[in-house]
């Protein structure tokens, strides 16, 4: 599974989409064999003037890289992206409150 979300405080003018595909086509090689394995994917663009971020869970994010995520989310003209990529398993997709 692989999270992209742009945290930015010029407004949502972007599509999700136009910014997280680039990125993932370029870690083809590095990160995984062949970006066709990402079998799910989501990406967000936040806004943070709109929606403030309060609580932010970094107990599984590295000490240093949660330190720079913080202070890039306080900054006045943030841009910021956050990337995740992970193991898929079956009960991380969930229609309702059932688990595929």
């Amino acid at each position: 599974m692989c999270k992209s979300g742009f945290f930015t405080s010029d407004g949502v003018n972007v599509d999700t989409d136009n910014i997280s595909k680039p990125i993932w086509d370029a870690l083809n090689g590095l990160l995984y064999d062949d970006d066709c394995n990402i079998v799910l994917r989501m990406a967000s663009v936040i806004d943070v003037e709109r929606h403030p971020i309060t609580t932010i869970d970094a107990t599984k994010i590295d000490g240093d890289v949660a330190v720079e995520l913080m202070q890039g989310l306080t900054d006045k003209n943030v841009k910021c992206l956050y990337l995740e990529c992970s193991k898929f398993y079956d009960t991380m997709v969930k229609i309702g409150e059932i688990s595929i």
